[in-house]
């Protein structure tokens, strides 16, 4: 029963009175990303004033690791996106909810936000069951129509937080969509050297990381990142650095090509 895509969502319209719309997206690593998403095109349609969103996840049990050991994507050792001697990802659990709302139904209420979500994109690989497409060209479109949802050029972004596994396919494809969006000076990194990958969960902890980069002023680094792999071309961060990034874009990618971008800003 712990498995039932919509337990979560059941759970806290129980516990907590949300009435309203209710889903679950079950998009394998890209799914707490995309409800992220579908909240916020919700509330800038007017279906809603306010959205609870995020995801949980938990692989850690015998089912879990064995499904990944066959496929071959767990690194027997430390997780280390974009790093030359990468071999995979180590599985992590967790969650984490945000709390969406229109402008003006903040305003009402006197909450003041801690960032604001400017655009979404998504897009679908439509190659392979588990392997990314090559150049990763479902991860460009889903940059691409990020940047378009938010009218924004790509050199107005300060900062990526990676999807960043450490697979050897996973990172070279993401990169060089990267590459291609934004060119090699805007600052990369991956947290699931320091987290594990969350699965579906992922997305929506690393959406809290892009608001506390944005809140606290800072980059976060790249944990198990040593040495750069020349085939990932990007300006990748090994050290957490003091910046003040206005802009952050949040990259999620999941099994079966399923993509979501996401770009917030400070306010």
């Amino acid at each position: 029963r712990r498995h039932i895509p919509d337990r979560l969502t059941d759970w806290l319209a129980d516990n907590y009175n949300i009435g309203g719309l209710q889903g679950t997206s079950f998009s394998a690593c890209a799914a707490s990303a995309q409800a992220i998403a579908e909240g916020f095109r919700a509330i800038r349609r007017g279906h809603l004033k306010m959205a609870m969103v995020g995801g949980q996840d938990s692989m850690d049990h015998p089912v879990g690791l064995l499904s990944f050991a066959v496929l071959g994507a767990l690194s027997p050792g430390l997780c280390r996106p974009f790093d030359v001697g990468r071999n995979g990802f180590v599985l992590g659990e967790g969650a984490a909810m945000l709390i969406l709302e229109s402008a003006d139904h903040a305003k009402a209420r006197n909450a003041y936000p801690l960032v604001k979500i400017l655009g979404t994109g998504t897009s679908m690989d439509a190659w392979n069951v588990t392997a990314p497409h090559p150049d990763g060209e479902g991860a460009e479109r889903s940059m691409r129509n990020a940047l378009r949802s938010a009218r924004l050029r790509s050199e107005q972004v300060d900062y990526i937080n990676a999807h960043g596994t450490g697979t050897p396919l996973g990172d070279v494809a993401e990169s060089r969509a990267i590459c291609r969006v934004f060119g090699r000076k805007t600052p990369v990194s991956s947290i699931k050297g320091a987290l594990g990958h969350t699965i579906a969960a992922a997305g929506a902890i690393e959406a809290v990381a892009c608001v506390a980069a944005l809140k606290h002023r800072f980059l976060p680094g790249t944990s198990g990142l040593e040495q750069q792999d020349s085939s990932c071309e990007i300006l990748a961060i090994k050290q957490s650095q003091d910046k003040s990034p206005s802009v952050v874009l949040s990259n999620s990618f999941g099994f079966g090509g399923q993509n979501c971008s996401i770009l917030f800003a400070a306010v």
